[in-house]
């Protein structure tokens, strides 16, 4: 007796949603589409490479990272960081105004992973004494980290560019 009645009492709570299962139904059958307003990209990118008005030009004056292309600013400096082993570890620029940490993350193909993600990098960011943020760019949120002094002088290689 009262396993029929929770199934009665499930059929009809799933009866409520049936006007929306038609919704569904109907758009995905239908050609039409919404339109919808592309925002420009900003001035100063991220860009395609075959966005770029002058991609042989442009890559004379960037470090080709292989899946990222780094605008090399007059006077900035680059230092690979090495592992113990002698692999490149990190890979920092380095200018008048500060050091930048290049690094590409591939995009997570499920929802909530950028939150798992920006933790862990938080977590590491704070174990080397920087301060962090969250603040909310042109492309989502995003994690800022500013240290005080730098922490990997002394296992550097440093490049000049430019």
């Amino acid at each position: 007796m009262i396993f029929g009645r929770k199934k009665k009492a499930a059929d009809e709570d799933l009866d409520q949603f049936e006007d929306l299962r038609d919704d569904v139904d109907a758009q995905a059958e239908s050609d039409e589409f919404d339109e919808f307003d592309v925002e420009e990209r900003p001035e100063g990118g991220p860009y395609d490479r075959d966005e770029l008005d002058d991609p042989e030009g442009a890559a004379q004056s960037r470090l080709d990272l292989g899946s990222v292309q780094v605008p090399l600013p007059e006077g900035g400096q680059i230092q690979v960081e090495m592992a113990q082993d002698g692999t490149p570890q990190a890979v920092h620029l380095v200018t008048e105004h500060g050091r930048v940490t290049i690094a590409a993350y591939a995009a997570p193909k499920s929802p909530g992973q950028w939150r798992e993600v920006a933790g862990d990098l938080a977590e590491s960011l704070r174990a080397d004494q920087a301060e962090i943020s969250v603040q909310t760019g042109p492309w989502g949120r995003e994690l800022h980290a500013v240290t005080r002094t730098p922490t990997c002088a002394s296992s550097a290689s440093t490049a000049r560019a430019g």
